[in-house]
């Protein structure tokens, strides 16, 4: 397996303390402020299955909004 330069230790280190300084914050205000829908979508699936689910909960959400 090829390593990356930014596969060290120290790199993964400064990626993680960005996430939580950074982006941590920004995700918590959206997902707890009633002025935003948020909506938490797993990536992990294909794509075909994850478009799927997002149109689900994207359809469930315009029908409540009529």
């Amino acid at each position: 397996m090829r390593k990356r330069d930014d596969d060290t230790e120290e790199a993964i280190r400064e990626r993680l303390k960005f996430y939580d300084a950074e982006v941590a914050p920004v995700i918590d205000y959206y997902r707890n402020n009633p002025d935003y829908i948020f909506l938490q979508i797993d990536g992990e699936p294909n794509i075909p299955t994850i478009f799927k689910d997002i149109m689900s909960r994207l359809e469930k959400i315009w029908e409540n909004q009529k």
